[in-house]
């Protein structure tokens, strides 16, 4: 089943990927997109803790990229977050639904152990489900490989 996912997942976004700040018009915003289809992924929300919500776009974007083989690990800003990401999110990762009264219905990926929320997926694209699920499975994977 994560084969197929994993397959369907990188036919829609074959990567590299890559984040920018942006804004949704209301708050600031840390964008992951697909570089070479210039399409958006997921984003993080932020008003003040910037640097926080960087640090876990950082991570999320290297691990979309280890999975397909863009070899993300070089960079040593990611080594960096990676170990904040894992104190505060030991993992594993996880994907529930959830609904936020302002802004509607999101596929939340987050970590089993504490329970918190990590990056979270808004609207009714049917990419929604597929991109929270690959991403918690890039999280696990990045889990297993720093840890051998």
């Amino acid at each position: 089943m994560k084969y197929l996912q994993r397959l369907r997942f990188h036919k829609r976004f074959p990567g590299p990927f890559n984040y920018r700040r942006n804004s949704d018009g209301v708050d600031e915003t840390f964008d992951v997109i697909c570089v070479n289809e210039g399409r958006y992924i997921i984003s993080t929300y932020f008003w003040d803790a910037e640097r926080h919500c960087e640090m876990i776009t950082n991570v999320v974007t290297s691990a979309l990229n280890q999975m397909a083989n863009w070899h993300a690990f070089l960079d040593q800003s990611f080594r960096e977050d990676l170990e904040l990401f894992q104190q505060e999110y030991p993992g594993p990762y996880g994907v529930r639904q959830d609904c936020c009264p302002g802004r509607g219905e999101f596929e939340d990926v987050y970590c089993l152990t504490t329970n918190e929320s990590i990056i979270h997926r808004y609207g009714e694209d049917s990419d929604d489900r597929l991109i929270a699920r690959h991403i918690a499975d890039s999280l696990n994977n990045v889990k297993e490989l720093t840890a051998a």
